[in-house]
């Protein structure tokens, strides 16, 4: 691409692309493109000053690699879109470009700007086979670096730096945009005016980071995992850095960074490293020069025992008044770890027992109260007060767990049956009446003494014997036997003929010795 005649082929003349009436000019074809089904293929250079600046984007792409002709080449675009198989050099003298964006399938990336640029997380592309193949953010292979500078202006990150070794610098600050970030090994990160900010942290997702900040502004970076700092050094503002897993601090430098060769330095803001797993600072300490340490692992007074800040070197404030130092965790270890007036220790305090009977839900309770398992074996355990279910709880749902141990045994209830509890310990009458012999019923049916008082209570069907059994049927039998002589002895003398008139009229009196013979007039069994 020349920024002159075009004298022999292959070659694209600027003044003859500029003569396209078009707001996007894309000139090769992507190396990431599956069409045509023969590709394209060799290196893109430019030569001279190509100013492309008429089109709002200009894409370029080829199965090569894209480079300048010589250093002092210069790049003129608004939106640059690269989609390239091989690297992509546009180092040396800056390119003017507003927004640059490149998929690289090579190792690296270089790019310098001589103006505030942004990585778009987005490009607005026209319809087409081919161009659906570029894509927002900075990528390279795996492995790869990416080096992405300015020499005036700042670096917005709205896309993504995906990259083995990110190296952004920029001559104002590096500012986070809404959805972009840096997913790297390591993330080099050099500015003037601020690495991010207290309101919107630079995201990154990487293993080690080294930033500086050499002017004005602060040095604000959510880091989406654990995390080695090497370096973190401020001239002019804070130094705040969250790691969502373990946060390792670095050794003494080997030189000056911001005047000082402590690892995590601030010449006048207060500096704050948060992990949400151990924080380590290792031996080259940390320093604020006139500002505030604060240490958080977890969280203050956090209960979780994982959360010890270990601190193998020094924490000091040597300018102005002493500073506070403040630890946030579960303890502090080390033999740095400070104590004296200006710390103030936010370290785990377990509750009491009987603050966490009080009140369970009490950080730190789970580690002071039994467990379910130990108060179900062994309900009487300090504590267990406030494990176990209620009485009521295990009276509505007596599977629940741990109401083995609240509710009144099977034994307790056959001798008290009034016992609280018991009403859902005992067996019900509808089964007892089912299976009379299970165990407990025999204090759920009525007795004996009160079926024979009132047959027509509830259970008695079960309690009293029935006409089938052989003792009813003998009785009964018995019973029949003492009717049957007792009419045929009736029956007998009442055939024979009255001999006198006494007999005929029923005034006969009984034999001397014998009493007279009555019928059996009802039975009750």
């Amino acid at each position: 691409i020349l920024d002159g005649a075009c004298s022999s082929f292959p070659c694209y003349s600027t003044a003859d692309l500029n003569n396209i009436q078009s707001s996007s000019l894309f000139l090769g074809v992507p190396g990431h493109s599956t069409w045509p089904t023969t590709p394209l293929t060799g290196n893109l250079t430019i030569s001279g000053t190509v100013d492309l600046t008429g089109f709002s984007l200009v894409g370029i792409g080829t199965q090569g690699s894209f480079s300048k002709t010589a250093s002092s080449d210069v790049l003129k675009v608004q939106t640059l879109a690269l989609d390239i198989t091989g690297n992509i050099d546009l180092g040396g003298a800056a390119s003017h470009v507003s927004a640059f964006a490149a998929k690289s399938g090579g190792t690296a990336v270089t790019f310098v700007n001589d103006q505030s640029f942004s990585i778009p997380g987005s490009l607005s592309l026209p319809a087409g086979d081919a161009l659906a193949a570029y894509s927002a953010g900075v990528t390279t292979a795996s492995g790869g670096t990416a080096t992405l500078s300015t020499t005036t202006g700042n670096i917005t990150v709205n896309g993504q730096i995906s990259t083995g070794t990110a190296n952004v610098s920029a001559a104002g600050a590096i500012v986070a945009g809404s959805t972009g970030g840096i997913s790297a090994s390591t993330a080099n990160l050099t500015a003037v005016t601020g690495i991010g900010s207290t309101a919107a942290p630079l995201s990154t997702a990487v293993d080690t980071l080294n930033a500086v900040n050499t002017g004005s502004g602060d040095i604000e970076i959510s880091n989406s995992r654990a995390l080695t700092v090497n370096t973190a050094s401020n001239y002019g503002g804070s130094v705040g850095i969250e790691a969502y897993g373990g946060l390792t601090t670095g050794a003494m430098l080997t030189a000056l960074v911001n005047g000082s060769m402590v690892p995590i330095y601030s010449r006048t803001g207060n500096i704050a490293l948060t992990a949400h797993s151990p924080l380590t600072i290792g031996t080259g300490g940390v320093e604020s020069g006139s500002g505030t340490i604060t240490l958080t692992a977890g969280g203050p007074f956090s209960p979780v025992t994982t959360d010890i800040i270990t601190v193998n070197g020094p924490l000091t404030t040597p300018l102005g008044t002493v500073g506070a130092i403040t630890l946030n965790g579960y303890d502090a270890a080390g033999a740095n770890a400070p104590a004296g007036a200006n710390v103030a220790r936010n370290l785990y305090v377990p509750p009491t027992l009987s603050q966490c009977v009080a009140n369970p839900a009490l950080a730190g309770c789970s580690m002071v109260l039994p467990s379910l398992a130990t108060c179900t074996a062994s309900p009487a355990t300090p504590g267990c007060s406030a494990i176990l279910p209620t009485l009521a709880a295990c009276t509505a749902n007596p599977t629940a767990a741990g109401c083995s141990a609240v509710l009144p045994t099977l034994g307790a209830c056959l001798a008290s049956p009034a016992t609280p509890g018991c009403s859902v310990v005992l067996p019900t009458l509808a089964a007892c009446i089912a299976t009379p012999t299970a165990a407990g019923c025999s204090v759920v049916l009525p007795t004996l003494a009160s079926c024979t008082a009132d047959p027509s209570l509830a259970g008695c069907s079960v309690v009293l014997p029935s006409l089938s059994t052989p003792v009813m049927a003998q009785l009964v039998k018995n019973l029949q036997n003492t009717l049957d002589n007792a009419g045929s002895q009736d029956g007998g003398s009442t055939q024979s003929k009255p001999s006198t008139d006494e007999e005929k009229e029923g005034k006969s009196e009984p034999m001397p010795g014998k009493k007279p013979k009555k019928g059996v007039a009802s039975c009750t069994i």
